[in-house]
């Protein structure tokens, strides 16, 4: 399949894309989604926000206890994804059928506290969901 419109990238994603493997899509999720599957992040982990003596862990998985339709849960990024691919009909639905929300949560530790740190040097570092 042939794209002859683009509707959500732009001519200079497209090229970054294809010179550098990679493209930023600003607000490619909407924020009701994100708040849909962190709004009871706390409660799932048993934890209180407000008290880290009760943060036990510094990483958590946890499993998949909701999940939406990839192209309804960040329109945006479907898109674009349908338009680096060439059409939807590219995409692997068993891969990519629906998100979850199966997250990894970092809550750190006190060797960090007043210790400014780039994430991606800390190790173990990525940013997909726990799947």
């Amino acid at each position: 399949m042939t794209i002859t419109e683009y509707k959500y990238l732009s001519a200079k994603q497209r090229e970054q894309f294809l010179d550098q493997g990679w493209v930023r899509i600003p607000k490619a999720v909407p924020p009701e989604n994100i708040a849909r599957f962190t709004e009871d992040v706390w409660i799932r982990l048993g934890y209180d926000p407000n008290d880290k003596s009760t943060w036990t862990q510094e990483k958590i998985h946890m499993p998949r206890h909701r999940e939406i339709i990839t192209k309804d849960f960040m329109p945006k990024a479907w898109g674009a994804m349908c338009e680096l691919l060439g059409g939807e009909d590219r995409i692997d639905k068993t891969l990519f059928e629906s998100c979850g929300d199966s997250l990894i949560v970092n809550l750190g530790s006190e060797e960090w506290v007043n210790k400014e740190v780039q994430p991606k040097d800390l190790g173990n570092w990525h940013i997909d969901g726990d799947w």
